[in-house]
């Protein structure tokens, strides 16, 4: 009985390591998403439940993000993101 208590007690102990270990990997990969980009967004209307309605022309158009950590707490990380488009 002792040995099975044991093997339940191991198994447990690494289900809750690899828990905390994917938990830190998820964090790291949302604070390695901060920085600057350019992103590009691509309009196109593809239904109408209007029969009438008269589709846009598809375009495309860029813009600058810039995203940063304001918060970073042990339950909870705020990037809000800023996007800037470029006039012409």
């Amino acid at each position: 009985m002792k040995k099975i208590n044991l093997l339940a007690i191991l198994l447990l102990s690494s289900f809750f390591a690899f828990a905390q270990n994917k938990f830190e990997q998820d964090r790291n990969a949302i604070k390695a998403l901060a920085g600057f980009y350019k992103v590009t967004f691509n309009y196109a209307e593809t239904f109408s439940p209007d029969d009438d309605y008269k589709f846009h022309e598809r375009h495309r158009s860029s813009a600058k993000e810039w995203a940063v950590i304001l918060e970073d707490s042990p339950k909870k990380i705020v990037d809000p993101t800023l996007i800037g488009n470029e006039r012409r």
